[in-house]
């Protein structure tokens, strides 16, 4: 076992928590079991009606939405169960949407490949180039360090009026069909999991991240995209970008805690400080329940709606065994 945590707690989860904690203990925390037993549990993981559900909701080819059925909510839930990559039920669902990227549009491989990186997909050629080419446009932001993100009174005199007093971003962060150039939530994602391999690309989304932890975008309102194709602006809100919100605050510094120019902010030590107030005599977490929000037909990566680790939500202590898992995870995540 890592000694990543005090080990008391790290034991009364294992002994205490349901299937997919205890599998996601094994995959992340580092609790050893011998190669039989770790396959057993897998296993009983891959047959629990949550995780049959999840990948009975790939029925349809839509990937974009709310839905449990829309393939990214489908996706992100079962990374959260421990699914990757490899893993044949896993595979039989995921690959046609690694297969059909070379037919898609840009604009739709910002959405798919974030998810198919967190499952491991990452070594496939059309995902590597998506997000490389990705990278290289939020870097250049990055660099410039610009925060000046909408258009002027002066600047916007070609929108209709009815958008005028609305925040529209400036066109140098608008590039067409490679989207909005600004972090979203999807590229923090992709951040968040891509396994770099050289030094140009951790060094990049160092500064990437640098650039989104600055409070001056984190305290962004959010704003809108003007398409001068339709004359009208698309909505690109603040949850749209790569932005703190009470919403999915665990998932957020889940997400930026293994990066130091994140940890360093105060909104994430203030994050923390928050979570340390629900810490129980024992030494284990007991978050409120909106922090660990499991709501059907919700987006995951919008809302953190799909916070949920299989847990029976009728127990008494499911808060306390998903509370304590989530805070074990974020520690680790700090140490990388």
């Amino acid at each position: 076992m890592k000694n990543h945590q005090d080990d008391e707690t790290v034991t009364w989860l294992f002994a205490n928590a349901g299937l997919i904690i205890r599998w996601r203990m094994v995959k992340d925390l580092g609790i050893e079991l011998p190669k039989k037993k770790r396959a057993e549990l897998l296993g009983e993981v891959l047959a629990t009606d949550e995780v049959i559900r999840w990948l009975g909701n790939f029925r349809k080819r839509v990937f974009h939405g709310s839905k449990d059925t829309n393939a990214e909510n489908a996706m992100a839930k079962l990374v959260e169960y421990g699914l990757h990559a490899g893993i044949p039920e896993f595979d039989e669902k995921m690959l046609p949407y690694v297969e059909r990227l070379d037919r898609l549009r840009q604009r739709w491989l910002r959405t798919e490949c974030p998810f198919l990186i967190a499952a491991g997909y990452h070594t496939y050629s059309a995902v590597r180039k998506w997000f490389l080419h990705r990278l290289d446009s939020l870097h250049k932001v990055a660099l410039r360090g610009d925060y000046n993100l909408y258009l002027s009174n002066q600047g916007n005199h070609h929108i209709p009026k009815a958008w005028r007093n609305k925040p529209v971003y400036r066109p140098e962060f608008w590039l067409g069909d490679d989207g909005l150039t600004l972090p979203t939530c999807y590229d923090l994602y992709a951040l968040a999991h891509w396994p770099c391999s050289t030094s140009d690309e951790e060094e990049k989304i160092a500064d990437v991240i640098a650039y989104l932890s600055d409070p001056a975008f984190q305290s962004t309102v959010g704003g809108y995209i003007w398409n001068p194709n339709i004359r009208r602006c698309h909505a690109a809100g603040r949850d749209y970008l790569a932005c703190l919100n009470p919403e999915r605050v665990v998932l957020f510094i889940e997400l930026t805690a293994r990066f130091p120019a994140a940890r360093r902010m105060p909104w994430f030590q203030e994050a923390l400080d928050d979570f340390e107030q629900y810490r129980t005599e024992d030494g284990r977490y007991c978050f409120p329940s909106e922090y660990l929000k499991e709501k059907r037909n919700s987006y995951y990566i919008y809302q953190g709606a799909h916070m949920g680790l299989g847990e029976n939500r009728r127990s008494r202590n499911w808060r306390e065994l998903e509370s304590t898992f989530r805070m074990q995870n974020i520690k680790r995540l700090m140490t990388m």
